[in-house]
């Protein structure tokens, strides 16, 4: 009896149950295969990391982004009695197209020789200076045996002007922009001299100062002043009409 027991138990009445058994088993095993183990880091689709904003680069100045305004003085200095009235045409041109931009704070100074601009702009911590003087272009071929010391002294064509101008930096006084603009057109003859008194070729004599001459030293103050405000990185204006 006890060994047909044992044969029963081992044999296929006993089978359903090993079957059961196994398949708690493996289920348990699976289980634990979908189980995190403590402590482990939880796999997830990471965010994208933010992109770093990008620093402003030097042409924002250009766009007009500029937060702070530049003190710049204005100066002229009139080299000869002869160019009074026309100095005074091209720096008011100049200092009007100064004026037009929302990124300076102009103040004028009058009478400034090159050096003491220099000096201005040294002495200051934070304010430019831009500088204007009208010189005379002696190049006309009637004009070889005129220096610009004679010419101080004898009547002048005022067609022959053109704009000196030079800005120097706050600080240093180092001339971060100089140059010349010029009036358009071209004169033979730009002052007088004992054997021509006039000043004008003989072809051209003109009685009063011409409107000519005005209107070019006001393009040429104001193609100064853009020159200036370029250099120091000043979005220029709209042109007037």
């Amino acid at each position: 009896m006890h060994l047909i027991a044992r044969r029963r138990f081992f044999g296929l009445e006993s089978y359903p149950s090993f079957l059961l058994l196994g398949a708690v088993l493996c289920g348990s095993a699976l289980a634990q295969s979908g189980r995190s183990r403590p402590g482990s880091p939880v796999p997830n689709n990471p965010a994208p990391p933010a992109e770093n904003p990008k620093p402003e680069s030097n042409d924002a100045v250009s766009k007009g982004t500029r937060e702070t305004k530049v003190k710049l003085i204005a100066a002229k200095f009139v080299s000869s009695s002869n160019t009074a009235f026309e100095t005074g045409v091209a720096f008011r041109s100049f200092l009007a197209r100064l004026e037009e931009s929302g990124f300076l704070i102009v103040t004028v100074r009058e009478d400034v020789r090159r050096k003491d601009a220099i000096e201005l702009a040294r002495a200051s911590e934070d304010t430019y200076v831009a500088w204007l003087q009208l010189e005379i272009d002696l190049m006309g071929s009637a004009d070889a045996r005129t220096d610009n010391e004679k010419a101080a002294i004898t009547p002048i064509n005022p067609g022959c002007l053109y704009v000196t101008y030079a800005v120097y930096a706050a600080g240093t006084g180092r001339a971060i922009a100089q140059g010349h603009t010029y009036q358009q057109g071209y004169q033979d003859r730009c002052a007088g001299s004992v054997y021509h008194p006039s000043p004008y070729p003989d072809r051209q004599v003109l009685t009063t100062r011409g409107t000519v001459p005005e209107l070019e030293l006001k393009r040429a103050g104001s193609e100064a002043a853009d020159r200036a405000m370029s250099s120091l990185e000043i979005p220029l204006p709209p042109k007037r009409p």
